[in-house]
């Protein structure tokens, strides 16, 4: 049993041991920190509502929030057997746990956990004059009570079912509609770090603010951005001098194509007339074969005629009787 123990207990400085040596190697590649005593006061007070935590320490206020029954758990112990003269170790275990990086987030789809993660951290940097805590319940669903805005609650419940989409369609139109909701959830995202977005939520559903657009409809939104891009793709095409080259040279085509269908035409109808006009002459030729027939005949009976009237009348044989 001693043995056990002993072994547990060569186990347990074992791992701190290798916690620690990560932690070191942590410390040499980071920036060295600027510490102060103003880090223990920001957790002294009731810091979820602590304006200068949230604009100082934003991503150790998201690891806070995160963690916030836990932190509560132990912060009185820390607090109370930390000595004012003196920085303790755990601030700067706490600042290289609560770095920028711990800024994650595993309940959206991992299709889109990196670009909304890295747009994040990156709007965080560029606003971090303006920070609020409202950004905190669209990355994380269990928010304290102290800091939730409910419709944010909802819409980022929203944003997780649509990221968990798996409807499959061409390929290439697969990855234009990824993009495409991508962005939208950018332009969330970015409004409620301008502050903008419980002013975006409150307008009408018919709006053609984009946000409540995809919000009202996912669907239509998507078609709607597919239109946009095909047309932006024709206009794109058009407006290139390659598809200009070869529209001149398809011109240039069409009106020799013309030329030769004229030409053709032509030809064609040279033909028609020289037949038309050969039928003609042999229908004249025929006609006046005909009418000389029929002129021949007529000069024959009209001979034969004008001699019998002349027998008949020399001879008087209208008054002869054969019976």
């Amino acid at each position: 049993m001693e043995k056990i123990k002993k072994n547990n207990e060569k186990t347990n400085l074992l791992r701190k041991l290798y916690i620690f040596t990560i932690l070191f190697e942590k410390l040499d590649s980071l920036k060295p920190y600027q510490l102060s005593f103003k880090d223990i006061e920001l957790l002294n007070h009731n810091w979820i509502s602590n304006k200068d935590l949230i604009l100082n320490y934003p991503s150790f206020y998201f690891w806070l929030c995160k963690n916030y029954d836990f932190f509560e758990t132990i912060k009185k112990e820390i607090i109370i057997n930390s000595n004012k003269n003196i920085i303790p170790f755990w601030i700067i275990c706490l600042k290289i746990i609560t770095s920028i990086n711990c800024i994650t987030n595993n309940e959206i789809d991992k299709r889109y956990q990196q670009d909304i993660i890295c747009f994040i951290k990156n709007e965080i940097k560029n606003k971090q004059s303006n920070l609020n805590s409202n950004w905190i319940n669209l990355v994380m669903t269990n928010v304290n009570e102290k800091i939730k805005v409910q419709i944010f609650g909802i819409l980022y419940y929203f944003i997780i079912e649509i990221s968990k989409d798996s409807k499959i369609i061409r390929n290439k139109l697969n990855e234009e509609k990824y993009n495409i909701i991508k962005d939208i959830f950018k332009k969330i995202y970015s409004s409620v770090f301008l502050n903008q977005l419980s002013d975006i939520l409150k307008k009408d559903i018919n709006s053609e603010e984009p946000i409540i657009k995809f919000i009202v409809n996912p669907n239509d939104y998507i078609y709607q951005q597919f239109t946009v891009l095909l047309d932006n793709l024709k206009n794109k095409i058009i407006s290139h001098q390659s598809f200009q080259d070869l529209k001149e040279m398809m011109n240039n085509y069409g009106k020799q194509f013309n030329s030769i269908v004229s030409n053709i035409e032509n030809s064609i109808n040279e033909e028609i007339s020289k037949k038309n006009e050969q039928k003609k002459i042999e229908l004249q030729k025929k006609i006046r074969e005909n009418f000389e027939n029929e002129n021949k005949i007529l000069v024959e009976n009209i001979d034969n005629y004008i001699f019998i009237e002349y027998i008949t009348h020399i001879f008087n044989i209208n008054n002869i009787k054969i019976i």
